[in-house]
């Protein structure tokens, strides 16, 4: 049995507290309580976990209780699967991430393990999400050429191949070779693709 003193709660939605308390419950965790993150009386150690969501952090209240607690082992469960929040979310604190669409039921009670025993917990869509920032950061660092990155910048600024290629003073092949050659790195089925993949990563 998994020994915890607390899981406080601060979540703006009524149905998220319930889902979670239900899941819980099923899990049979009867060790752990569940009181109200809010709630001034109730002191969170280290040994403790928070759970918030996206609500949660934007809330008036939210700086002054993170404060409060610096120690508490937080998790995010979020509706926002994008790499870049989810990044920011583990750079800020957060030892774990629970993406809402890969179902809470499913993954909550690993997560609160995970996280308890001193790891990261992802959920799969998260984890998924920070490999692929990650491949596209190491491709655009390492393996472009400022040419390759050239083109890339233009494409991105919507220009066409021709004007991309008189710019540049190029033949439109070869800027076709290097789209292409793009396309291939980033695993993109068309320029659109590849532009769309880059700015959904804030790359």
């Amino acid at each position: 049995m998994l020994s915890l003193n607390k899981i406080g709660l601060l979540t703006a939605s009524d149905l998220l507290t319930i889902a979670i308390k239900s899941t819980l419950r099923n899990f049979h965790l009867v060790e752990i309580k569940l009181p109200v993150a809010h709630d001034r009386g109730v002191r969170f150690t280290a040994n403790d976990v928070l759970l918030l969501d996206d609500f949660a952090l934007q809330a008036s209240t939210m700086p002054s209780f993170i404060e409060c607690n610096p120690d508490s082992k937080r998790v995010l469960l979020s509706h926002d699967p994008s790499p870049p929040f989810i990044q920011k979310t583990l750079t800020d604190g957060f030892q774990g991430y629970l993406y809402l669409g890969d179902t809470l039921a499913d993954r909550l009670q690993q997560g609160i393990y995970d996280v308890m025993d001193g790891g990261r917990y992802l959920s799969p869509t998260a984890s998924s999400a920070l490999e692929r920032l990650e491949y596209f950061s190491e491709v655009t660092r390492w393996q472009l050429t400022p040419y390759q990155q050239e083109v890339l910048k233009l494409m991105r600024d919507h220009w066409s191949t021709g004007q991309i290629a008189a710019h540049l003073n190029r033949k439109p092949n070869a800027i076709y070779q290097v789209q292409r050659l793009l396309r291939e790195l980033f695993d993109a089925p068309t320029n659109s693709h590849l532009i769309h993949d880059l700015n959904e990563l804030g790359l």
